[in-house]
C-alpha cells in the first residue's frame, strides 16, 4: 500500500548456551588478567578496552607522556 514502509527481516543470532556464556566469561578473565599483568594500574581501562574490542570497536588509549617506557633504561617491563 503506498506510503507503508516494508522491512527486510534481521537475522538474529541464536542465543548463546549457558556453557557457552560461562567459556567466554572465563576466556575473557584470563585475557584481562594477562593484559594487567603487563598494564599496571589500570584494570578498568584494560576492560573498557575488551568491551570495545568484543564489541569491534575502537579504542583510543592516552596516557601521560613517557609513561610507557621501562622503569629502568635498557630493561624491559615484562618478567
Amino acid at each position: 500500500m503506498p506510503g507503508e514502509e516494508h522491512h527486510t527481516p534481521v537475522n538474529t543470532p541464536e542465543p548463546l548456551s549457558q556453557p557457552e556464556v560461562q567459556g567466554f566469561a572465563a576466556l575473557a578473565a584470563r585475557l584481562a588478567e594477562n593484559i594487567n599483568a603487563v598494564v599496571l594500574g589500570k584494570p578498568e581501562v584494560v576492560r573498557l578496552a575488551l568491551t570495545a574490542f568484543f564489541a569491534q570497536g575502537h579504542v583510543l588509549l592516552e596516557d601521560v607522556p613517557a609513561s610507557a617506557r621501562p622503569p629502568w633504561p635498557g630493561r624491559s617491563p615484562r618478567r
